[in-house]
């Protein structure tokens, strides 16, 4: 063997080695504490003329709830709902008023690490020209207080551990997701904001036929955004609705995401994937921190 060939050979097994030594040197990354907190109304007989039954709401959150739980079977999930077959639980802290939405976030927020990720979504009516959101109220059932965009962007805003996405179905909540300039002593590197829709739009619904009559009701956004992340919520076999067709039970898997990248998620990813799809309005997602890792099967 010739001089030049076994310096050749000589190299080729020097860079095998450095590079395996490499990976193996590479530190895996740290898989983050999850915190879910979902928010959904239903809005059945409203006493409110501007507010139309919404029949995807409670199972929007539910499967979300689950769907996100399956990618990180860890995950705390926190669930505030006023459902229509429900009395009112005014009492109780998970009825979701403003103030007790509010406090809850707050209390989420406080016990935030460094490396940990809190999700809040919420699925309902947003106020046209402002993109508020109508929440229960204290005192009646079918009455709605107002949780302003500026309210619960303040809230999040005082978070200093860990990180935060707000991902919000609900009409013309592209108001919670302004033009921020990174010099902008507003802008937050640790708040991510995804909105089913621009500021001027309203977010719509899908129905899917199941066998028995029963429709199956999702968010349009909410759907796709399922998708995005792997959930298969399936043909409607093995999930139970009550009397006012809500769901009380998923029955669904966690397929391949069709979004995976080098065997990570992230938010930037689904925005893409949902952006492509939807139609009749156009999700917003604030510049910056777009991409937060969701998932990484290197956990």
């Amino acid at each position: 063997m010739n001089k030049k060939k076994t310096l050749l050979i000589i190299l080729i097994i020097s860079l095998v080695v450095v590079l395996t030594s490499c990976e193996l040197l590479m530190e895996k990354p740290q898989k983050p504490n999850v915190k879910v907190l979902l928010v959904a109304l239903d809005y059945d007989k409203s006493a409110d003329f501007r507010f139309t039954r919404l029949d995807g709401t409670i199972r929007d959150a539910k499967e979300m709830g689950k769907a996100l739980k399956s990618l990180n079977p860890s995950t705390e999930v926190f669930e505030m709902y006023r459902e229509g077959d429900q009395p009112p639980l005014f009492e109780t802290d998970d009825y979701p008023t403003k103030d007790k939405i509010l406090a809850k976030v707050g209390s989420i927020l406080g016990t935030l690490n460094e490396n940990d990720l809190f999700i809040f979504y919420y699925a309902g009516h947003g106020y046209k020209g402002s993109g508020d959101l109508a929440v229960a109220s204290d005192t009646a059932k079918n009455v709605y207080e107002t949780l302003k965009v500026k309210e619960l962007l303040d809230e999040f805003n005082k978070i200093d551990k860990g990180h935060a996405v707000l991902i919000l179905d609900s009409c013309y909540s592209g108001q919670f997701v302004p033009s921020y300039n990174f010099d902008d002593k507003h802008y937050n590197p640790n708040l991510l904001v995804f909105s089913a829709s621009s500021s001027k739009q309203d977010s719509y619904e899908t129905t899917i036929s199941l066998p028995y009559g029963v429709k199956h009701y999702h968010g349009v956004f909410t759907n796709l955004f399922l998708e995005a992340i792997g959930w298969d919520h399936g043909d409607g076999s093995g999930e139970e609705f009550d009397a006012n067709g809500v769901l009380i039970k998923v029955a669904g898997s966690l397929k391949k995401s069709p979004v995976i990248q080098n065997g990570t998620i992230t938010f930037s990813s689904i925005f893409s994937y949902v952006s492509k799809r939807i139609n009749k309005q156009r999700p917003f997602i604030v510049r910056g921190p777009i991409d937060k890792v969701l998932y990484s099967e290197r956990w």
